[in-house]
């Protein structure tokens, strides 16, 4: 039972989540306006990060960036960590091709972020996109120190599919 307009957020949130597949736009973009209409930061954060990440897999970059500099600076308003971590990563990915530097300052935000809220998962991601950075301007030596931590972390707390991958 939903007792509050912010339950009911979280709750088509996490409805959302379950229905990536189906019915992920219309549940999130339900959660995002109610959360709006009553000024949910939390609900904003969460909707604006997903929907960066929906837009940024459906290469549809512009879009994307836009949800995840919404996401970040609602976070910051609010000093969330865990939010500022997340939209940075994702607005460094949509940056990398274009804007390499931008990416990394924002890859960067994402490690300082990530040691802030205690997140060391999203920590090495941030470090394997730092990798991948230097790795393109063929600096192998900051590239490999980048993938070494980012596979440390995911040794400790990560998935077999995440250490594949650093």
């Amino acid at each position: 039972r939903v007792r509050t307009d912010s339950e009911k957020v979280d709750v088509l949130i996490a409805l959302a989540k379950e229905n990536s597949k189906t019915n992920f736009l219309q549940y999130i973009n339900e959660a995002l306006s109610l959360a709006e209409k009553i000024n949910y930061k939390k609900g904003i954060i969460i909707c604006n990060a997903a929907l960066g990440k929906y837009y940024f897999e459906k290469e549809n970059f512009s879009t994307s960036l836009l949800h995840c500099i919404i996401s970040y600076n609602y976070a910051r308003e609010i000093n969330d960590n865990s939010g500022m971590a997340y939209a940075s990563l994702y607005i460094g990915y949509n940056n990398y091709h274009n804007n390499p530097n931008i990416s990394l300052k924002y890859y960067k935000k994402n490690i300082d972020y990530c040691r802030l809220a205690g997140n060391k998962a999203l920590e090495a991601y941030g470090h394997s996109a730092i990798g991948n950075i230097y790795e393109s301007r063929n600096d192998g030596a900051i590239a490999l120190k980048n993938y070494q931590i980012s596979l440390k972390i995911r040794r400790e707390v990560g998935s077999p599919n995440e250490l594949a991958s650093s």
